[in-house]
């Protein structure tokens, strides 16, 4: 927000995630007048989050809405026959079944998390694209 309002990016910013088994990507993209003034601000937060040993552990309670966010969405699949089966194929290919799914987003832990951003998160696995 704070970035929003000093006019550092615009609301067009925005983040996504696509984690499998044996890969995944973290895109963050949007506009800015100075983008490589963003990407330095992005990994400066990342460093910080890195150094500050309370981070994940204050953040429990932002960790049981997003689950209780993600459980909701998952409902809202059985609202649409497609959307069911497009779920329930994914799942299948992966060795899941659909039911399975809401028990393993109880089960993440903040020390899960925080696992797996480390890991997420090493400039050894980044790239940096910027579009002028």
């Amino acid at each position: 927000e704070e970035n929003i309002k000093n006019g550092r990016i615009n609301d067009s910013f925005s983040s996504e995630i696509s984690l499998e088994e044996d890969h995944g990507e973290v895109f963050i993209g949007g506009e800015s007048r100075d983008p490589e003034m963003v990407l330095n601000l992005i990994e400066e937060y990342v460093e910080h989050i890195k150094t500050d040993k309370e981070f994940f552990s204050k953040m429990e309670s932002d960790l049981k809405r997003i689950k209780k966010a993600m459980t909701g969405k998952f409902v809202n699949i059985f609202n649409s026959v497609d959307r069911i089966g497009v779920s329930t194929t994914g799942l299948l290919l992966h060795g899941e079944d659909l039911f399975s799914y809401v028990e393993k987003i109880k089960n993440i832990s903040i020390n899960d998390v925080e696992t797996k951003f480390y890991e997420i998160f090493s400039k050894d696995r980044s790239t940096k694209v910027t579009i002028k």
